[in-house]
């Protein structure tokens, strides 16, 4: 059976090739304007699909990082902070042995004295120490107000023992912050009643500025001297300790986080990797099919001239 095709039917079907041609040349076109393979969605919904879940990915492990950077930044201030106090502690602790020390006058003792008073108030400082907006790092989820202050009993925290925490990766929810009493108490030990760094070295002050007699008229007794002193010791001992506890887990965070970008980093290079070959253009073939089309367009527009020509009255 022989298939006849009518005049109008020939118009059509040259139109269309035409215009596919047309449409192919204008996608192409598009692509090399872009520099993207995926200029729209509709020009391969699959591969965009992968393309946006893809850039998800991206945008969450860039928040992730964003996240390491913040808590990175507070652990490190907290960390100098308490690089301070190490110090500190330990100049207190050479001026508190040598106060030991039977042979040292009145004047001496007070001497001592006046340089940890000076060591007391800096220490204080220290704890009420602020990071770069102004909050209270030390003071729990209590910011904007000081981590300690002194009263008529002693050094007292006011903070309080909430426990900041930030995910900084899929994975991982890190404690960024340190609460003030964990960081500068001290656990009664034996003999020795709770304390804080502070009021340890305003008892050892106290009884530095003391002249040495029967512990009557403003006196302090050799015993009572000396039980303070020894007392003073341990406890600045623990306070080290402790200290020092706090800046090991600080350090180990911050190796941690250190180890997070790395991954993080390459991570972000296969994901933008996985994009490029998703969606990114290759021209010499984008530039060699664009060249295809335009000498199918041609043929097209050429045929369809002819097409239109085409008449009964003109076969005649």
């Amino acid at each position: 059976m022989i298939m006849r095709i009518s005049t109008s039917m020939m118009f059509e079907l040259s139109k269309n090739a035409m215009q596919d041609r047309q449409s192919d040349l204008s996608k192409i076109g598009l692509q090399l304007s872009t520099g993207k393979r995926i200029a729209t969605p509709s020009s391969d919904p699959r591969a965009a699909g992968q393309v946006l879940l893809t850039q998800q990915s991206n945008a969450l492990n860039s928040q992730f990082e964003n996240s390491r950077i913040t808590a990175q930044q507070k652990l490190s201030t907290q960390d100098s902070v308490l690089d301070s106090v190490t110090d500190l502690i330990t100049r207190a602790k050479s001026l508190v042995v040598q106060a030991g020390n039977g042979t040292l006058s009145d004047v001496d003792r007070q001497s001592n004295a006046t340089e940890l008073e000076g060591l007391y108030q800096e220490a204080i400082g220290l704890a009420n120490s602020q990071d770069g907006n102004g909050n209270y790092i030390f003071a729990g989820s209590q910011s904007d107000q000081p981590a300690f202050t002194e009263n008529a009993g002693g050094v007292s925290y006011n903070g309080d023992n909430v426990v900041q925490s930030m995910r900084v990766d899929a994975s991982r929810n890190m404690k960024i912050n340190r609460i003030g009493s964990d960081v500068f108490d001290i656990d009664a030990s034996g003999s020795d009643p709770a304390s804080n760094l502070f009021n340890t070295l305003k008892s050892a002050i106290n009884a530095l500025n003391q002249p040495m007699g029967d512990g009557t008229g403003g006196t302090i007794a050799p015993g009572a001297y000396r039980e303070t002193i020894d007392r003073t010791n341990r406890q600045l001992d623990q306070s080290l300790d402790n200290v020092l506890t706090v800046r090991s887990s600080i350090g180990s965070n911050l190796n941690e986080i250190d180890a997070l970008d790395e991954i993080g980093s390459t991570r972000a290079l296969n994901y933008e990797s996985q994009i490029s070959s998703l969606q990114d253009l290759d021209y010499a073939d984008a530039i060699s099919r664009y060249s295809v089309s335009q000498v199918g367009l041609q043929a097209s527009q050429q045929l369809f001239t002819k097409v239109q020509d085409l008449s009964l009255f003109k076969m005649l």
